[in-house]
């Protein structure tokens, strides 16, 4: 998303360039116009399914075709939204990811309820992807809104028609965080030996005693919201950097 110095050095010269008054050719040939901005230029349609490994998932852009939403897929596109006028790819990475936040968030609701105790608890992932350079030279200012199961690093296959999550007796299987024998995300539609039980936010986290705080408080938490007398605990960084969900997960 940021642009190198000399990149914009050479967009300047460019721009010179083409102020600069051209001597007539010795035909008289009118250039062709260029062609207007485009800000849709490749952008997908909401609902297109593409099949994303999980390098593809932490990249700006993606170059993956569409895949049919019926056969196996690991991301689909929940909304396309566009840049606000006073934003563009110059701009900071800060402002880009809050415009897109702010833009993608009501259509993730839709899927999750905006719960972090209730999203915590789940595989389901929100992700959002700009355009390619070639697109953005085109004019391109829209970016995507797509969801994922996220296992840990792996990329999970979504159902054709993907659950809702709006309370914590009834996420379903196929998108609940599960762990399984070595410690490991699943979702709980796949083999597991831990289930998610009950979710808590600990607040005030100091990053240099942030794994023992985590830990005294799952050991003084899990035990009465779990059932079994084996369980794990996960934590999971909120938007304020001192703030953690923490899920405790019982044994069955």
């Amino acid at each position: 998303m940021l642009h190198p110095a000399r990149a914009l050095v050479a967009a300047l010269s460019l721009s010179l360039l083409v102020l600069a008054p051209a001597p007539a050719s010795s035909a008289g040939a009118a250039e062709e116009p260029a062609a207007a901005p485009d800000p849709m230029a490749g952008a997908p349609a909401p609902g297109t399914c593409y099949q994303l490994t999980h390098a593809e998932l932490m990249a700006d852009s993606t170059p993956a075709e569409p895949v049919e939403c019926s056969t196996r897929h690991t991301a689909q596109v929940l909304d396309v939204g566009t840049l606000p006028d006073e934003v563009d790819w110059s701009s900071s990475d800060a402002r880009v990811t809050r415009a897109m936040a702010k833009h993608c968030g009501p259509a993730f609701a839709e899927v999750v309820k905006d719960d972090p105790l209730l999203r915590a608890r789940t595989v389901v992932q929100l992700a959002y992807f700009l355009p390619d350079t070639a697109d953005r030279e085109a004019g391109a200012r829209w970016f995507r809104c797509d969801v994922s199961l996220l296992a840990g690093s792996r990329m999970l296959p979504l159902p054709e028609e993907l659950p809702r999550v709006r309370r914590a007796s009834s996420i379903d299987d196929s998108v609940g965080r599960c762990v399984t024998k070595k410690l490991a995300y699943t979702s709980c539609a796949k083999r597991h030996r831990y289930t998610h039980a009950s979710a808590f936010k600990l607040i005030r986290v100091k990053p240099r005693t942030a794994q023992r705080q985590l830990g005294e408080a799952a050991a003084r938490e899990c035990p009465r919201r779990t059932s079994t007398k084996r369980w794990v605990w996960s934590a999971t960084r909120l938007k304020k950097w001192h703030e953690r969900v923490v899920v405790c997960y019982e044994r069955g």
